[in-house]
């Protein structure tokens, strides 16, 4: 029989989601939670792998361990300002996702701490399940745009002067010959300390055989960045690097190659429709772009702890018309049943 796609309304009053309550429905697309909810937990959503987008509503304080563990689907994660705790590998191999959530709030710090790609809640796509790679890199309408070639590389003092004047009412965008772009958003640029002149030639070296010790294999090798630029950025820039066709719509790692050789992750994100891999950073380096996690890399995100036990509970009827386990919903004033 063909997959059936499933959608969930979860009923007004319910109070929390239980652990393993939707666990292993494959079939789920979409679910809807009420505000009457306060918790979800533990392996709540662990292998939905059809679930595409999720928004958490405002009275969630807390989201239980690997709740939407291997949700390989899941692109876009809503969480409000309000949810506090986010247990272990809560979203451990969901390799499409992007959490959105207010700046500054402990889903940021959670989005940080385990490399996970983060955008402020403003950022949130018209159409959540938007997935990253649909999303063209593009140059803000009303930029001021700065095209450097081979030969001149360099922007002078007082020519980052005036793009600073000028960034107080466009965003500025520096695009290298190589079509390495340094996006610095509208009101954020100011003069670097010490610097005379700003140098953002970048050399993109693809050839594998270049590397000294690489820790990954050659077919794992995206392409290595090196800049010319060293230390603070005028400020934290979007920068948009163009890869191999063959890359789009994959994720890929970000690592800094430090002094000693050693890998310091930075973060990943997924290659766009125009064959774009756009980070963010504040200053330059060296630096390596990998198809496949480090797990012995600095910084690296957590790998997956597979012996979790998944539970199984009750049964929902689904939109689509397919049973799935949903053993785990309490409502106001009703203890969790458990089966």
């Amino acid at each position: 029989e063909g997959k059936q796609e499933s959608v969930v309304t979860v009923p007004e009053g319910v109070t929390s989601i239980g652990d393993g309550a939707f666990s292993g429905c494959s079939s789920l697309t979409s679910v809807e939670i009420p505000d009457s909810v306060t918790s979800i937990g533990d392996d709540a959503f662990s292998g939905c792998s059809s679930l595409t987008s999720v928004t958490i509503p405002e009275g969630v304080t807390s989201i239980g361990g690997s709740t939407f563990y291997g949700c390989s689907s899941l692109t876009s994660v809503t969480i409000p300002e309000g949810v506090m705790e986010i247990g272990w590998f809560a979203f451990e191999n969901c390799d499409q996702l992007t959490i959105y959530a207010p700046a500054g709030s402990y889903a940021q710090k959670y989005a940080e701490t385990y490399g996970i790609p983060f955008q402020p809640l403003e950022n949130l796509p018209q159409d959540p399940s938007q997935t990253p790679s649909e999303t063209p890199s593009q140059i803000p309408e009303d930029a001021k745009v700065v095209t450097l070639n081979t030969e001149k590389t360099t922007v002078s003092k007082e020519e980052m002067d005036s793009l600073i004047a000028e960034n107080k009412d466009h965003a500025v965008v520096i695009e290298l010959a190589n079509s390495i772009r340094f996006t610095f958003a509208k009101g954020t640029m100011k003069a670097v300390d010490g610097k005379t002149s700003y140098d953002f030639g970048a050399e993109i070296n693809r050839d594998y055989s270049k590397l000294d010790n690489p820790p990954f294999a050659e077919d794992e090798f995206v392409q290595e960045i090196n800049y010319n630029y060293s230390g603070n950025l005028p400020a934290e820039a979007s920068i948009s690097i163009p890869v191999d066709a063959k890359w789009i719509g994959k994720r890929l790692y970000y690592y800094e190659v430090t002094a000693d050789g050693t890998y310091k992750y930075v973060s990943s994100s997924v290659v766009d429709k125009d064959g774009y891999f756009t980070i963010r950073q504040s200053h330059c380096s060296d630096y390596v772009v990998s198809a496949k996690a480090l797990t012995g890399a600095a910084g690296s995100p957590a790998t997956g702890d597979t012996s979790a036990a998944l539970l199984w509970a009750a049964v929902l009827l689904l939109a689509a018309g397919t049973l799935c386990a949903a053993g785990g919903l309490t409502a106001a004033g009703k203890k969790s049943r458990r089966f």
